[in-house]
């Protein structure tokens, strides 16, 4: 027996309609956070490229590649953003390249405040108003949310039209 055009679309609308499990619920939630937060961090430093980039060459740890991370880092938070939208397998990557991410930066932030004779100031207009401290903190809590999805995220199936 054929199938119709209108059987393709219930059966599609169906998945849609299903109500997501608390495991997929979380993850989608925490992605939607990493989302926000490096999309607009993404946008940020691509916007205010020149006072980034200027930051960058401060960095007593960053200003020998100032060129690569000023250029690669809002590059890198975009694709992640896509990864996530995606679904499936892609979102898995980009769990990872959260984890990935979050880690470098949370590192980064750690070594400023215990090394580092200078601190610049490389964040989003958002975070700005943090102590460095508070930022940390922020930072381990995004890092913590990501390695939360990522386990959450593993045990699902990675066919994205098992998505619910």
């Amino acid at each position: 027996m054929a199938l119709m055009k209108s059987d393709i679309l219930t059966d599609d609308m169906a998945r849609w309609k299903h109500k997501p499990d608390r495991r997929t619920l979380t993850v989608e939630i925490i992605s939607v956070l990493l989302m926000l937060l490096f999309g607009l961090t993404a946008i940020d430093k691509a916007v205010q490229f020149e006072r980034f980039y200027t930051e960058l060459g401060k960095s007593p740890f960053l200003m020998d590649y100032q060129g690569w991370v000023a250029w690669g880092t809002p590059i890198v938070e975009a694709i992640v953003v896509f990864l996530l939208i995606y679904g499936g397998t892609p979102q898995l990557w980009g769990l990872y390249a959260s984890v990935f991410l979050m880690s470098l930066f949370t590192g980064y932030i750690y070594l400023l405040l215990n090394y580092s004779y200078y601190t610049p100031c490389l964040c989003s207009a958002a975070l700005e108003s943090l102590t460095w401290e508070q930022h940390l903190a922020f930072n381990f809590l995004f890092l913590a949310l990501a390695i939360t999805a990522t386990a959450l995220r593993e045990g699902q199936p990675t066919h994205k039209n098992n998505k619910p």
